[in-house]
């Protein structure tokens, strides 16, 4: 027989009885017992990704949770920052080059999980770093046979950093940068980068600093698939939007929202009341995309801050969800649009009679 409703940590005491002919035997000797206390799972952290004054975290899915509690801890002290039903969250207002340890608790059935030092997570944001470049006519010098030193002396810069520069120009080869560039892009199919980097430093017994010399600058860009909508087809862009899109709803992360922005750049949407905007993101002058929306209905132009629609973001409660009006995302400035943008993305869906005005997905222009 088993015994239900105890409860767990607490130590009980059993015995047993016989009916014999009608009659009860003395109870047997006493056995002792405490039943476990029911575990809560865990979220397991699966991404930590330092950025400036930030990390973004990704968990994997707790059955039963109605939403997760983000903690870091800092100086022995332990902060709160926030709480989500999605499975995904940016850390913001952190100190760069400060090493933070994050954690993820879940909510299930009125209990949270608990936290201890095998779930912590670290992290140490560091602020983003302009890398040089190096022109044709400068790698020329290296191809005309004059040396890393007298390279770095003409260009005001260090030999080492003239030869990672010149690697990835493409016009420095050695026995050693060959090995570490095959080693590394071996490691790379399995391993995250920085996993990578250690994994090659122990294989060819070099120090971390000397296997990142030996690799190419990467490039700053958020997302290489999204090529310039010049280059492609209509149809190749439809299916890259429709990828996004599947993606960014199985896993409602900042990366993926971000990709699917830039996709859908210059696209007609329609606000609540059904009026039509577009938005555009302009590029610095870095070259680089500006982490701004500029909301374009036929009047001036108004910005749209990213960290406006990441706040949207964490405040859905469930992904394809009814929302009924647009405040219901959080009193935030833009909101109006970023409902549109949700509603057409898939994150969220509007009452039938908002569909009316801001039309069906599968009917909506692109």
């Amino acid at each position: 027989m088993t015994v239900k409703s105890l409860t767990g940590g607490t130590s009980y005491g059993f015995a047993v009885k016989a009916y014999v002919n009608g009659e009860w035997s003395d109870p047997s000797d006493k056995v002792y017992a405490t039943p476990k206390a029911c575990e809560i799972p865990k979220p397991a952290i699966t991404s930590a990704k330092a950025q400036d004054s930030s990390v973004l975290l990704s968990w994997s899915t707790v059955s039963g949770a109605s939403q997760y509690a983000v903690y870091y801890i800092t100086g022995g002290k332990w902060y709160n920052a926030g709480t989500t039903t999605a499975t995904a969250m940016t850390v913001s207002g952190l100190t760069n080059g400060t090493k933070y340890g994050f954690a993820v608790k879940a909510y299930v059935s009125g209990k949270w999980s608990a936290i201890t030092t095998a779930d912590i997570v670290y992290a140490t944001p560091e602020a983003a770093v302009t890398k040089p470049v190096i022109t044709k006519a400068q790698g020329h010098l290296y191809d005309a046979e004059m040396s890393l030193q007298a390279i770095g002396d003409a260009l005001n810069l260090n030999p080492i950093k003239v030869r990672k520069l010149l690697i990835t120009a493409g016009v420095y080869e050695s026995d050693v940068a060959e090995k570490v560039k095959n080693t590394f892009e071996e490691y790379r199919e399995t391993q995250d980068y920085k996993t990578s980097i250690l994994s090659t430093a122990n294989t060819l017994q070099l120090s971390k600093a000397s296997v990142t010399s030996y690799l190419p600058y990467q490039k700053g860009v958020y997302f290489p698939s999204t090529a310039d909508k010049e280059k492609i087809s209509v149809g190749a862009e439809r299916r890259r939007r429709y990828r996004a899109v599947r993606k960014l709803r199985s896993e409602p992360t900042e990366e993926h929202l971000w990709e699917t922005v830039l996709l859908y750049s210059g696209v007609r949407f329609k606000t609540y009341s059904g009026l039509p905007f577009t938005y555009e993101i302009r590029k610095g002058r870095s070259g680089e995309y500006t982490k701004e929306l500029w909301i374009d209905r036929r009047e001036k132009s108004k910005s749209l801050a990213w960290s406006s629609v990441l706040l949207a973001l964490n405040n859905i409660k469930k992904v394809g969800e009814v929302v009924n009006r647009p405040k219901a995302l959080g009193d935030i400035r833009g909101v109006t649009y970023i409902y549109g943008m949700f509603y057409r993305f898939g994150l969220i869906d509007v009452p039938d009679e908002v569909k009316e005005k801001m039309g069906h997905p599968k009917d909506r222009k692109k």
